[in-house]
């Protein structure tokens, strides 16, 4: 099935297995409400700037991106995975703000849109 405009690629099983093996999984569990907090403050700046609502894939490449320049994930996450290669950090950014999506959008898109 094609995607829409405007929508995100679900993630595949490759790229689930590889959150897993990697252990981001469980980062997200434990960091699930920072999380989706970030998404939604995200979300609502991405609002004021645009001045509409954005899509979901709008949102997705503004918020993959802020996710990886914050102290949640180079910190708390990307800095309890010694054995992660730099190289990957920013790959790991776009699946976990993918699942982060995945498993909560309904929750980030009703975040406050001025």
């Amino acid at each position: 099935m094609a995607v829409q405009p405007g929508q995100v690629n679900k993630l595949t099983t490759h790229e689930l297995m590889e959150l897993d093996s990697w252990d981001f999984i469980n980062s997200y569990r434990t960091y699930e409400d920072d999380l989706v907090a970030l998404a939604r403050g995200t979300f609502t700046t991405v609002c004021l700037v645009l001045g509409v609502v954005p899509t979901r894939k709008a949102f997705y490449r503004t918020y993959r991106k802020a996710l990886r320049w914050t102290d949640l994930y180079n910190k708390k996450i990307i800095g309890r995975k010694s054995f992660l290669p730099p190289s990957l950090y920013k790959h790991f950014a776009h699946l976990l703000a993918k699942y982060v999506l995945e498993q909560h959008w309904n929750d980030i898109s009703s975040a406050p849109c001025p």
